[in-house]
């Protein structure tokens, strides 16, 4: 310092401390920014109104017409049934229009069977869905979920069934991952008196006061933006969720219908527009006289088939994926082979054949069985399957708690759990580790 003045001293001072008072006030701001909660929902056309559990749900789900609590089908948090009807996107489901204005009822584009099994399993209580979302990480139904039979086996087949379809059609929201960026950690500036005392020794006990200061302000911001970070990508997760249900913010998206032995099915434009040009989206375009010579169930199944093929654009969860056929399966092989003509006849391939079978097949053919595109390049130990790319080994691994994940224990594979560890997805045996065959590299 060329001189010891009190303006030139001051003037140091002051520079560097407004400087670092700026960069805090800046932080906050592109914080702000970034996290624009209110602007993420705007963009969607969602809102954070209050919504009463009391309110009565007028759905007509699939061309079937249900009233229903809003408390019954938010009993459950964090599932996509949950946000669709929680109140925030109120305004984005289709409205079903009468005597030329909006009427109260909306319409809902799942199998309505399905719905209604849902339906029942919350009102039961989280502990029965639950146990059915467990199960249907675990298992392949292949029931009927429209078969008009009684008694206490078929119940147990339809409870088996709607575990897979509430995780298949109304799947828990994805979280997102917890391992995301942590505070920065910044090396902690103290400025020590060294003996000094008197003026000298106030003068750097006020200096120490200020860093102590600033540093404390500055991991404050950190944890806010690590915090909207996380609520930033779950309301991210939910809008991807989601959207498939809503009516186009722009254009539209108008509700087809199909009369079948006198019951009325129903599904959206774009579901449509999904099967090509086939008989069946005809009968809903260009010849839309009743249908009287097909059971409503194959019609139904074939619909269902093609609204999850939709919906499972915004799928991330390759175990949900799985569901998408789960319609064209039907019990028994007599049935089977009826709804197959049934579907050929209507211009839909079933490829009825086991899941198993199927995923067999396509390990042979030297096809990923998760994408159906890339070829296999991970082998699963110890079932020794070449079944899957790269990239959906990826997203499989991604799906495995951390602590779950080998190679963070002190034995690689052994925290590997059969109730939430990584499974083949071609014969579902625990996978203790992997490699790639153009080397050898861990699921770590």
């Amino acid at each position: 310092m060329a001189e010891l003045t009190r303006v030139d001293v001051t003037s140091r001072f002051d520079n560097h401390i407004v400087t670092l008072l700026e960069g805090l006030d800046a932080q906050r701001t592109e914080v702000a920014s970034a996290y624009d909660f209110n602007k993420l929902l705007s963009d969607h056309g969602g809102c954070d109104g209050a919504a009463s559990g009391d309110d009565q749900l007028q759905l007509n789900v699939g061309g079937r017409l249900f009233e229903v609590r809003r408390k019954h089908l938010t009993s459950v948090k964090d599932t996509l049934l949950g946000a669709l009807f929680g109140g925030r996107w109120d305004s984005r489901l289709i409205p079903l229009d009468g005597h030329g204005q909006q009427a109260q009822r909306v319409f809902v584009d799942v199998c309505p069977r399905a719905f209604e099994v849902v339906h029942e399993a919350l009102l039961e209580g989280k502990p029965v869905v639950d146990q059915l979302m467990a199960d249907a990480k675990t298992r392949n139904y292949q029931g009927d979920p429209m078969a008009h039979t009684h008694g206490r086996q078929a119940d147990r087949r339809l409870r088996n069934l709607s575990s897979r379809l509430l995780h298949c059609t109304l799947p828990p929201i994805q979280k997102p991952f917890a391992d995301v960026p942590e505070a920065d950690v910044r090396n902690e500036v103290t400025v020590t008196t060294s003996g000094e005392s008197g003026a000298l020794g106030a003068f750097i006990g006020t200096m120490q006061n200020f860093i102590a200061a600033y540093q404390a302000r500055q991991k404050e911001i950190d944890t806010q933006r690590q915090e909207l970070m996380l609520q930033h990508g779950e309301l991210t997760n939910e809008i991807k969720a989601v959207t498939p249900f809503f009516a186009p913010l722009m254009g539209a998206d108008p509700i087809r219908s199909v009369s079948v032995c006198g019951h009325s099915i129903s599904t959206v434009q774009s579901t449509l527009d999904n099967m090509g040009c086939i008989a069946l989206s005809n009968r809903f375009d260009m010849w839309p006289s009743p249908i009287e010579d097909v059971p409503v169930d194959h019609i139904g199944r074939l619909i269902d088939y093609y609204r999850r093929k939709r919906h499972a654009a915004s799928l991330t969860d390759t175990q949900l994926l799985g569901g998408v056929r789960m319609p064209l399966l039907v019990d028994g092989a007599a049935r089977q082979e009826s709804f197959n003509k049934t579907a050929a006849m209507y211009g839909v391939e079933t490829h009825s054949k086991p899941v198993g079978q199927l995923l067999e097949e396509k390990s042979e053919e030297g096809t990923c069985v998760l994408c159906l595109d890339r070829p296999p390049t991970v082998v699963y130990f110890p079932c020794k399957m070449q079944c899957v790319c790269a990239a959906c080994h990826e997203r499989l691994l991604q799906r495995v708690p951390r602590a779950a994940r080998p190679g963070s224990g002190s034995r690689a594979g052994s925290l590997y759990r059969d109730h939430h560890g990584l499974r083949c997805p071609a014969c579902r045996s625990v996978v203790e580790y992997a490699t790639e065959i153009d080397g050898a590299r861990r699921t770590a």
